[in-house]
């Protein structure tokens, strides 16, 4: 069962999710900026947004701490490699 905005779990997977098929929708918007690595992202974004978004009261809290350190580095990689390569 999805929520909206219950909590900051929620937020989090929400914007993972966002980021995630933004980053999908990348190849027909700018197809030169799109790589192939890039499917790794946007599925890593769905799956732990997904998760972090649906069941955040049954996750242990071992999941969620994992999930928090996955969700960082995604974002970052994603604003940073939309930022370099619009500069080519």
């Amino acid at each position: 069962m999805f929520r909206f905005g219950s909590n900051s779990l929620d937020l989090l997977g929400i914007g993972l999710v966002l980021s995630g098929v933004a980053l999908g929708c990348l190849p027909f918007l700018k197809p030169r900026w799109f790589e192939r690595q890039d499917t790794v992202l946007i599925l890593a974004a769905l799956v732990a947004g997904s998760i972090l978004w649906a069941n955040n009261r049954s996750l242990d809290g071992t999941v969620q701490f994992s999930l928090y350190l996955l969700t960082v580095p995604a974002v970052f990689y994603t604003i940073e490699m939309i930022r370099l390569r619009a500069r080519r």
